[in-house]
């Protein structure tokens, strides 16, 4: 069978916005600014409450996958925060030996 434009038309006017998706997309425990992105996404092509439930195995996958980006680049900040205050501490002990010298 084809869908055509016509008939997917059809199905998605008789679709309604539900609200229980944010609340089901919070209740799976992922980050909160990702969920409202994710209910935006889902609201905009007028996925229901199932069709969401479906794919919570990738919804929670992306989640942990930003979620372990975000913890590596504050990592490397955190490293590169370190780096910068170990050299000039360095540099204010080496101007003062310079000096006692």
């Amino acid at each position: 069978m084809i869908v055509t434009t016509k008939l997917q038309e059809h199905f998605d006017s008789n679709r309604e916005v539900s609200n229980d998706t944010l609340k089901y997309l919070l209740s799976l425990w992922i980050d909160e600014r990702f969920a409202e992105q994710c209910k935006a996404m889902f609201d905009w092509i007028k996925a229901d409450v199932d069709e969401v439930i479906a794919v919570w195995p990738i919804i929670v996958g992306e989640n942990t996958r930003l979620q372990a980006k975000i913890s590596k680049m504050d990592l490397g900040a955190r490293v590169e925060i370190s780096n910068t205050t170990r050299e000039a501490a360095n540099d204010r002990v080496y101007r003062s030996h310079k000096k006692a010298a």
